[in-house]
């Protein structure tokens, strides 16, 4: 096929160039009791490599860098196997969601007569509670049944 004029080429795809990732040694012996049991420890890889995956809540695209592999199976002990599977913003969400709803349950077993009618405080942990699953939280049927009947009580 022939072309009139240059710019009717057609155009290749831009590359795109990852930034060089510094390697991150392996050091199976930092790891924990349970990694150390498992078959990889035999023939452990020579360093971390960066795994991308997709965030299962939102859809973004993540990368579980070398350092925070390093980091988390070394430093904080984790299991060799456990993979990522939310991206940083979910993961801080739920963990914001998570101390809402421990702050709640605290103050509910010190001031539970005052809090029953305290709307404010009812709704907060009832959208807590509602929230906590879309971000792979265990749902509280009973603590959700309580509150909407505090909170039909105090409408």
């Amino acid at each position: 096929m022939k072309y009139a004029r240059k710019s009717d080429y057609p155009r290749k795809p831009s590359v795109v160039w990852k930034p060089k990732q510094e390697l991150q040694t392996v050091n199976p012996n930092q790891w924990s009791k349970s990694s150390k049991r498992s078959t990889i420890f035999h023939i452990p890889p020579s360093h971390y490599e960066d795994i991308s995956y997709q965030c299962a809540r939102c859809g973004e695209n993540a990368v579980f860098t070398a350092a925070e592999q390093k980091l988390t199976f070394e430093g904080r002990k984790a299991y060799i196997w456990q993979r990522r599977v939310v991206c940083p913003d979910c993961w801080r969400e739920r963990q914001r969601i998570e101390r809402g709803i421990r702050e709640c349950t605290t103050r509910w077993k010190a001031h539970k007569t005052e809090l029953q009618r305290d709307a404010e405080f009812l709704r907060r942990w009832f959208e807590l509670l509602q929230t906590y699953p879309n971000y792979g939280g265990r749902k509280n049927h009973a603590g959700i049944r309580m509150l909407r009947r505090l909170l039909d009580l105090s409408a």
